[in-house]
């Protein structure tokens, strides 16, 4: 278990003894029986890290998918929410400095139950053609970003999540404004996951100026891997005069099957791998106009050998909305 999984697996429980006995008088309403509609911008991002694990080397690169926001208009009834947005397209410069990438990015998620105590979330996604984020890192001279067309990504999983405590905490009211929660609470919160991840690269994905630093996987080009995972983590939003502000956090830990190549070598394992979600959200949610922010990320750390290897998945929303 890494220094950082123990300190947060700490962190979880101090917050759960501090705040556990200060949600029980929290308050829900939800907003089945109004219409909402709201201006919206989506920030969906990607990024895969290979680090080495060798001891005493802090070495690894970062890529990154060149994608674009997404805004328009979203309207909700009941437990029906549908959206029409379009791409904000990319500038010269943008392309110039990170290249292309070619994409589809699914993302969502329903509130089921009486109390929306259960969360159902999914995604799918695909990128081709990445940048490397720490590109002065691997090459200090380079004017623009380095960038490799011909990696691909691809990733899709599902999520079911459980709200222990959902008349003192509601996921809805901070993350997708469905539901008001009248004062402050949270709640501890259970998570069974399933991710697939796959990538694969013409030529060695650990570049050349670093590759000395990695272990004998360094000529990795392709790995598939299958996470399923069991996560435990807690949810507080603070309520001020319809003003909130939300911090979720969960960690988790899976069993794995994998495949990876590196040279002319194939392997085959099972392994275990760490699961981190992270989630945050603030703004202002009335009875009818709410507007604010959220940002939640989903990785899934796992090892090809010597390597460790990251996807992560970042999304932001931002809204402005108004109750009929």
């Amino acid at each position: 278990m890494t220094y950082r999984l123990k300190y947060l697996i700490r962190l979880i429980l101090n917050l759960t003894l501090l705040l556990f006995f200060g949600s029980a008088h929290a308050s829900v309403k939800t907003f089945d029986k109004h219409f909402s509609t709201a201006l919206v911008q989506v920030d969906h991002r990607y990024k895969l890290s290979f680090t080495s694990d060798l001891e005493d080397i802090e070495s690894g690169v970062d890529y990154r998918a060149n994608t674009s926001s997404l805004s328009g208009v979203e309207v909700s009834y009941k437990l029906l929410t549908l959206a029409y947005l379009t791409s904000n397209g990319f500038s010269e410069e943008n392309i110039h400095q990170k290249g292309k990438t070619s994409y589809e990015d699914l993302r969502g998620g329903l509130f089921l139950g009486k109390d929306y105590q259960w969360v159902l979330l999914g995604y799918y996604n695909r990128y081709k053609g990445m940048y490397i984020q720490n590109t002065p890192e691997i090459d200090p001279l380079a004017a623009l970003y380095l960038k490799r067309s011909d990696i691909e990504a691809f990733n899709a999983g599902g999520a079911l999540m459980y709200i222990f405590s959902p008349k003192s905490f509601s996921a809805a009211a901070a993350y997708v404004q469905t539901a008001q929660q009248t004062k402050s609470g949270g709640s501890l919160l259970g998570m069974l996951s399933f991710d697939a991840n796959k990538f694969t690269g013409h030529t060695d994905l650990i570049p050349d100026s670093i590759e000395s630093q990695f272990g004998p996987e360094r000529d990795l080009r392709k790995g598939a891997f299958a996470t399923v995972s069991l996560s435990l983590g807690y949810s507080y939003t603070f309520v001020w005069n319809n003003f909130f502000l939300n911090g979720t956090l969960l960690l988790g830990r899976g069993q794995q099957t994998k495949k990876y190549e590196y040279g002319t070598t194939e392997v085959s394992d099972t392994g275990y791998a760490n699961k981190f979600n992270l989630g945050y959200s603030v703004g202002y949610n009335g009875k009818n106009f709410y507007t604010g922010l959220s940002y939640v990320l989903n990785e899934t750390e796992y090892s090809a050998g010597s390597i460790r290897v990251e996807p992560k998945l970042e999304s932001s929303r931002y809204f402005i909305g108004f109750r009929f």
